[in-house]
């Protein structure tokens, strides 16, 4: 995907609206906040990366994070076989990334079930039974591969594994903010370059009111929201053979009498 750097279309701005260079920290800061916009609305810049795992089965989240689509671990054809979301894992201590037990100083249960009286007199519906501990499995749903479990304390910037898990890297597909540490700038893709524009050009005729009338603003935005729809469809372009592939995907050979 080509893209074009935060900075060089704010500068080409400027050089449009015939406006001083002292305007640009302002009108980048502007571009900041529209790139993130940007890709949750219009591009949706989805990365994949492999990502270490920390000594207390966290991993830290990319500084360029939105939202995540997936993660987990391939198989053997090449396709990430995903983690389970689990909601009830402990965010306690998830900030403490030095910690080699993040849940340490936590008083824990060390097995899962419901201890009763040797046979013959278990609780009824605890119909298996196994060292000394019997578990109910009357009513237990199918459920799905248990590869590992997942949480995100987004306020720690951390994703939780469950202390268990195994893998000492995990892929993480998510939605970026656009910005490259390699640059040290955000990228815009190339497609939206001149909606972007139209972008910043509404959110600075907003700023001045006085110098700008409400028609104008209006107009801009409308300009905006115009080249924004053109944007998409460049981006999101239909391709042929995608279709052909989709509808024979779909046709199956069927038995008549």
């Amino acid at each position: 995907m080509a893209t074009i750097g935060l900075r060089q279309l704010v500068a080409e701005f400027l050089d449009s609206a015939d406006q001083s260079s002292h305007q640009f920290r302002r009108m980048y800061n502007i571009g900041v906040r529209g790139s993130r916009a940007f890709n949750l609305d219009i591009t949706g810049q989805m990365i994949t990366v492999l990502l270490p795992v920390n000594v207390n089965n966290t991993v830290n989240l990319p500084v360029d994070y939105l939202t995540y689509s997936k993660m987990g671990i391939i198989n053997e054809r090449g396709e990430i076989i995903t983690f389970t979301k689990n909601e009830q894992l402990s965010q306690y201590h998830a900030i403490y990334q030095n910690e080699t037990d993040r849940n340490a100083g936590v008083p824990e249960l060390t097995t899962i079930g419901n201890y009763v009286a040797p046979l013959p007199y278990p609780y009824l519906y605890s119909n298996y039974w196994w060292g000394g501990t019997s578990y109910t499995l009357f009513g237990l749903n199918s459920g799905t591969a248990q590869i590992c479990d997942f949480d995100i304390d987004e306020g720690a910037g951390v994703i939780l594994l469950n202390p268990k898990n195994k893998y000492p890297e995990i892929l993480f597909e998510y939605l970026s903010d656009g910005y490259d540490e390699t640059a040290d700038d955000y990228q815009i893709n190339s497609m939206a370059e001149e909606a972007f524009i139209c972008y910043l050009r509404w959110k600075n005729s907003t700023d001045m009111v006085k110098k700008f009338s409400a028609g104008q603003v209006r107009e801009y935005k409308n300009e905006y929201y115009r080249e924004m729809r053109l944007a998409k469809m460049r981006i999101n372009k239909a391709y042929a053979s995608e279709f052909t592939a989709k509808k024979r995907s779909l046709t199956g050979l069927t038995a008549r009498a």
